[in-house]
């Protein structure tokens, strides 16, 4: 006894691998296409960061405290000077940590609406974990997503130069808010 077993034509059996042979290739396509557009998302982060913490080190050597028409000698008006005249994005969290903020704590920050289960100055450990960090830079995971922080250009601590106070006293951490991952 024999099966007959029912032949597929050359032509479905062409149909199917030229399926086979465009889904490959379109998935090589989909691959690619998302790994470049990856990596202009991480470029676009990194140059937003490093702009913010650029304008920060301008600030800190050129600006002038609108009360005295001087130099800043405060480290806390100098954060509060700059956070005030900056124009985040809406996905962006701009925080000024002055050195006596070991834990956390005391948060120099724009006044912004973010929810209170998203916002970095509201969650203790995180900025622990950014503020032990010895990195200029870095990606911080959350629970409500990865947030990118970078610190001023200087390294880890904002000199305020001799003659305008005598001991070096500010750090920042600015970056995009979990709320959104990708780039402008």
């Amino acid at each position: 006894m024999t099966v007959d077993v029912p032949r597929i034509s050359a032509r479905v059996r062409i149909l199917l691998w030229l399926l086979v042979v465009m889904t490959i290739a379109l998935g090589a396509v989909a691959v690619t296409v998302r790994s470049i557009l990856h990596r202009d998302v991480e470029h676009r982060t990194s140059q937003l960061l490093s702009q913010e913490t650029g304008e920060f080190a301008n600030f800190v050597e050129q600006g002038v405290d609108p009360d005295t028409g001087r130099g800043f000698g405060d480290p806390r008006k100098l954060l509060q000077t700059f956070l005030r005249r900056q124009y985040a994005d809406p996905d962006e969290e701009l925080l000024g940590l002055p050195r006596s903020s070991v834990s956390g704590r005391d948060v120099i920050r724009q006044r912004r609406d973010f929810p209170d289960h998203m916002a970095l100055w509201r969650d203790d450990r995180a900025l622990s974990r950014i503020i032990a960090s010895k990195d200029s830079s870095g990606t911080l995971h959350r629970s409500q997503g990865e947030l990118r922080w970078p610190r001023s250009p200087s390294g880890r601590w904002v000199t305020i130069p001799p003659a305008r106070s005598s001991s070096p006293s500010t750090r920042t951490v600015s970056g995009p808010s979990p709320t959104r991952r990708s780039g402008r």
